[in-house]
């Protein structure tokens, strides 16, 4: 059966679009006259590690900002937060596909000191998979990323003990981070798979989750 022509009219068009917005976020990112040395070790990098590209906001506005300028700043790393880099494209391909891949890591400053965790084995990973089911949200199918995550941790063995959070609601979640606090054995990792939204009025995003 062949496709629709529409149809695939249609998907050629997006993946267009595809490499052309991921070109043009891996110019502004990485302007090949700012960056050229940078870009040459990170080629350089061993066959054997990882690569990652970090991507770190601090929304903090500065001194005597007023309560519009946080607002504005909020909203400005939420954005930055937000955009697709995942997509960027540096003319030959894209950074997170190929024989070494690149990996994005968004991060947000730690203004506070915590203490050093003493990890050892084994590994408690709490594994939530919300599925919102309302007008606000579409639904997301939980076995998209719970399957691979599984998978790939079913091979560890006894260094890792993965646990499905259910039902994944907010209640839940904090009586489970109680429980296993006050067992001795809180969770190392908590993994959520879900939806996310931006709300502009108070210049945040947030997580869709289960009622």
């Amino acid at each position: 059966m062949w496709p629709n022509p529409l149809v695939a009219d249609r998907a050629r068009q997006v993946e267009a679009n595809l490499i052309a917005w991921g070109k043009a976020l891996h110019a502004v990112a990485l302007p090949l006259a700012a960056t050229a040395n940078v870009l040459q070790a990170w080629a350089g990098v061993e066959a054997g590690a990882s690569r990652r590209f970090s991507v770190s906001v601090d929304d903090s506005p500065l001194h005597g900002a007023s309560e519009a300028e946080e607002k504005l700043a909020q909203e400005a790393a939420t954005a930055l937060l937000a955009l697709p880099w995942e997509l960027l494209h540096n003319g030959d391909g894209f950074l997170f596909q190929g024989a070494r891949p690149s990996r994005v890591r968004r991060r947000l400053p730690n203004k506070r000191t915590l203490a050093v965790p003493v990890v050892a084995p084994p590994i408690r990973v709490l594994l939530i998979s919300a599925r919102p089911e309302d007008d606000a949200c579409s639904y997301l199918d939980h076995r998209a990323s719970a399957l691979p995550l599984v998978a790939a941790t079913e091979e560890l063995g006894e260094v890792l003990q993965l646990t499905l959070l259910h039902p994944a609601t907010y209640p839940a979640l904090e009586a489970e981070l109680a429980r296993a606090q006050q067992a001795g054995e809180p969770y190392h990792v908590v993994h959520f798979d879900g939806h996310g939204v931006y709300d502009r009025r108070v210049g945040l995003g947030g997580l869709c989750r289960a009622a």
